[in-house]
């Protein structure tokens, strides 16, 4: 038979199934904060023939921080791994005759190839040239290629100004 003691408990048990089953089903809203890392960051590692750049305007564009690391030699690489569900590429728009391309691969996927040219009608300033969103929250890396003879295209120019 139940006392009364006894009911109060089930009542709290009750109520404490209640409060945790309530918090099983409500929405979590998860809080992002973008943070931008320039090329100076530990978290990029730079394989050797990596030089700093400082800003060269005019005639190519101001990177963001004032200083770009870049390269034209073959085989090297950069690697910035990071924390996150988006990342952003920041450089500098280039003049040049022909393509100034840099070429990205995100967590083993396909290469990308980055036109770092400046169209007509864009500043020189740097810019968010490439981004990756809808990234499973987690631990990703992005490697930056300089020139290479199978991988990237010959007119390609390493460059690592910032990523956000």
């Amino acid at each position: 038979m139940f006392s009364f003691r006894s009911s109060t408990i089930l009542m709290r048990i009750v109520q404490h199934l209640f409060f945790f089953l309530a918090l099983l089903f409500a929405p979590v809203q998860a809080t992002y904060l973008n943070v931008t890392v320039n090329n100076t960051d530990p978290s990029i590692q730079f394989s050797s023939g990596w030089n700093s750049c400082p800003d060269i305007s005019p005639p190519d564009g101001l990177s963001y921080g004032g200083t770009r690391n870049c390269t034209s030699q073959y085989g090297t690489n950069a690697t910035f791994t990071f924390t996150g569900v988006v990342v952003y590429y920041i450089a500098p728009h280039f003049t040049a005759d022909g393509d100034v391309l840099t070429v990205l691969q995100l967590d083993s996927e396909p290469l990308v190839v980055v036109n770092l040219t400046q169209a007509q009608g864009q500043s020189l300033d740097w810019a968010i040239r490439w981004a990756a969103s809808g990234l499973k929250n987690g631990t990703h890396t992005l490697v930056i290629y300089g020139p290479s003879n199978t991988m990237t295209p010959s007119s390609t120019w390493g460059e690592v100004n910032a990523f956000m």
